[in-house]
């Protein structure tokens, strides 16, 4: 990392602040599903959004992830 820790350069802020984004986004998804669910709405088009924003999600985030440790 020539002397710098790796969280000071650019890319790698911006590849953190997208999985944090990512994750929070994710988050509000499955607490709308959730919410629809107990006040006994239909949720099944929510719950398919959520299910699939999250795990293409989590492989962004991982990709990256590994990306940022340099494998």
């Amino acid at each position: 990392t020539f002397g710098r820790p790796i969280a000071e350069y650019q890319l790698v802020q911006q590849m953190l602040a997208n999985m944090q984004q990512s994750i929070d986004a994710g988050q509000l998804l499955v607490w709308k599903a959730g919410w629809l669910k107990n006040q006994g709405i239909r949720n099944t088009r929510e719950t398919s959004m959520a299910k699939w924003f999250c795990t293409d999600a989590a492989n962004r985030c991982a990709n990256d992830a590994v990306q940022v440790h340099g494998a």
